[in-house]
């Protein structure tokens, strides 16, 4: 077996650890050890002199510990050891009793000879491999053989992760579970043995719980329906309780489908109201490498469309949606790299490609990255939505739609201010072209790139700590998929100049996620898992809020969508207010773009960074407590003309 040797800095900084010597001592002794059972097994007396005792347990010595260093192998977790670990070791020997073969060939002052040194390797290996297993021997083997986990449970599930959570179970010094067999979701495997434990066909199974001898079945997820529908009524009969395993392998589930995470139960989509809309169409979607504008892509795919347009300045992003759905659709597929603040390839695009209906997904969404650069997240998210509206108008298509976010709501941050100015650009534009400008309003999705979900998730697989801003921060939560199959209803129930907002149910607090989370790995919040709160960042807001105070909220004729009144119809900018602010913008002056910003749009509340994050961010969560009534009655308002 070939292995990268690891970097001399890692060997250099890894023997100066006690750790290290430690092993680095009991590993020698062993050596020793090996190398007085060799000179016994053949016979061969050990040299009379004694600076040739020590020249021969010196050169074997240095010649084992330069591999073992080399290898890696003092880093090695004993009470893990697999069995790569076992073949490492055999590795390190046979290389060793190569070189130390030599060695006594070519130096006879050695008193050695080759015979020895190969020896000696096969002695080092039966000697150090039962005491480099022992440690995993006694947690996995002898503990349960002494009764040490009382509750006999079954688990159930696929076979390969069956046998995660049995290692899993087994490494858990104080676990109480003994686990008397198994119950595979797939093919037929009864009496076949899985890390020493049966597997039980349904019979089997049926007779234990009968007669009282299974504690609780565990589940571990995910499998099939009719498999846990069976199971769930033999336990049932037997009244036996039956529950879903808490590890880690649910955690990777949750990544890839958060549904189970949210408090309230999906809105019911309607395919046909989306059909009728986008079906024979030329859709644009742009962003469409990032989490909502693939998705968006997936689901228009999925319509019927004549053309699918895909945009994103990112060519890696934009390779893999288009790789994802080439060869799966049926419509014509267009991917373009391109950023949307160049307005002339804007045009370009538009003159080529025709879109009828466009999905304006692209923008800076990042809020303390933007607070950072105001000046980029103006021309991305302002001027680039102005670009692209602009060519839209221009070409006569059928519908503009901008996709907004509640953090446009009495914006505290520089994204939320251009969200902001952008949704007000867009409704203004409705009232001056054929072209149907609408925007759709909605708060954080789970699973998305750079969301909390997938930060949690990597932070318990670490074993913590998870890191929470602030213990009373909340946010609006939905799906991915949920969000972007409402964006697409909305689009029918626009006729110009609407903002939707889409119901997200009440908000979550973030903690009350995390600690959801490390329970769901079968942790303990605080215990096994410590939360620590790193401090509201700036521009972040304790609460989002839908809708401001003074907006009319209405109920559409879809359940899950509110239409907001308008505001100012046909708004427009002070004269010359955005010229001004796209040139500062251009020239990189921050700070009059955040001056400008707070100029044109009074509802934006600017941080000045000069005064130091920290004091930017309580500053930020005391006004958001003193104001934390009005955004839950607000809350409360929308959830209500929803029902």
């Amino acid at each position: 077996m070939r292995r990268r040797l690891p970097p001399l800095g890692r060997v250099v900084t890894g023997a100066l650890r006690a750790r290290t010597w430690a092993m680095a001592g009991l590993h020698l002794i062993l050596w020793s050890a090996a190398l007085a059972l060799a000179h016994l097994l053949i016979g061969a007396p050990w040299p009379v002199a004694g600076a040739l005792v020590a020249a021969q347990l010196v050169a074997f010595l240095a010649v084992k510990l330069g591999f073992a260093f080399a290898l890696d192998s003092f880093h090695e977790l004993w009470g893990h050891t697999s069995l790569e670990d076992l073949a490492s070791l055999c590795e390190g020997a046979v290389l060793a009793s190569a070189v130390l073969a030599g060695l006594c060939a070519l130096v006879p002052a050695l008193g050695g000879s080759p015979w020895l040194a190969t020896v000696d390797g096969a002695v080092t290996v039966a000697l150090l491999a039962p005491v480099r297993a022992l440690p995993r021997l006694v947690s996995e083997v002898v503990r349960p053989a002494l009764g040490l986990r009382r509750r006999p449970v079954v688990l159930a599930g696929r076979a390969e992760l069956l046998e995660l959570e049995l290692r899993r179970m087994q490494r858990r010094p104080l676990a109480v579970d003994r686990v008397i067999g198994l119950v595979v979701d797939g093919p037929a495997l009864e009496d076949a043995l899985l890390r020493r434990v049966r597997v039980l066909g349904w019979r089997r199974l049926e007779r234990l719980l009968e007669r009282g001898r299974v504690a609780e079945v565990i589940l571990v997820p995910p499998v099939s329906g009719p498999f846990t529908a069976e199971l769930e009524r033999l336990c049932g009969a037997a009244r036996v309780a039956c529950r879903s395993a808490a590890s880690l392998l649910a955690l990777s589930e949750l990544e890839h489908d958060p549904r189970p995470l949210l408090p309230r139960a999906p809105a019911e989509l309607d395919p046909a109201l989306r059909r009728q809309a986008l079906s024979g169409r030329r859709v644009l979607v742009t962003g469409a490498g990032g989490s909502i504008g693939s998705e968006l892509a997936r689901q228009v795919a999925a319509l019927d469309p004549e053309c699918l347009i895909l945009v994103d300045r990112s060519e890696n992003a934009l390779f893999r949606i288009e790789h994802e759905l080439t060869g799966a659709i049926d419509c014509e597929l267009i991917a373009r790299v391109l950023d949307v603040r160049d307005a002339a390839a804007v045009q370009r695009l538009f003159s080529v490609t025709r879109p009828e209906v466009i999905f304006h997904a692209a923008a800076h969404k990042h809020v303390p990255i933007m607070e950072r650069h105001p000046a980029e997240a103006v021309l991305n998210n302002v001027f680039g939505t102005r670009a692209l509206g602009e060519a839209a108008d221009g070409f006569g298509a059928e519908s503009f739609v901008f996709i907004s976010t509640d953090k446009a709501v009495r914006p505290a941050s520089v994204m939320g201010a251009t969200k902001r100015l952008a949704e007000r650009w867009v409704r203004g534009m409705a009232a001056r072209s054929r072209t149907r400008f609408v925007a759709v309003r909605f708060g954080n999705v789970l699973g998305s790139s750079g969301s909390v979900l997938p930060i949690f998730i990597a932070q318990i697989q670490r074993g913590g700590p998870v890191t929470v801003t602030h213990p009373e921060m909340r946010r609006f939560f939905m799906s991915i998929p949920e969000a972007c199959g409402l964006v697409l209803e909305a689009t029918s129930l626009g006729r110009g100049g609407e903002l939707f907002v889409l119901d997200m149910g009440a908000p979550v607090k973030i903690v009350d996620l995390a600690e959801r989370l490390i329970e769901r790995a079968g942790l303990r919040p605080g215990d096994d898992v410590p939360i620590v709160f790193s401090g509201a960042r700036p521009g972040e807001k304790l609460y989002e809020e839908l809708a401001f105070a003074g907006e009319r909220v209405t109920p559409t004729a879809r359940a899950g969508i509110l239409r907001v009144g308008d505001e100012e119809p046909g708004w427009q900018a002070q004269p010359g207010a955005l010229e001004e602010l796209e040139r500062c913008a251009q020239d990189g002056d921050d700070r009059a773009v955040r001056a400008l910003l707070a100029e044109i749009l009074p509802e934006y509340r600017a941080v000045d960074l000069d005064a130091g994050e920290d004091g930017d961010a309580i500053e930020t969560e005391t006004e958001e407590e003193d104001e934390q009534g009005g955004a839950i009655d607000k809350s409360a308002a929308i959830s209500a003309a929803l029902s």
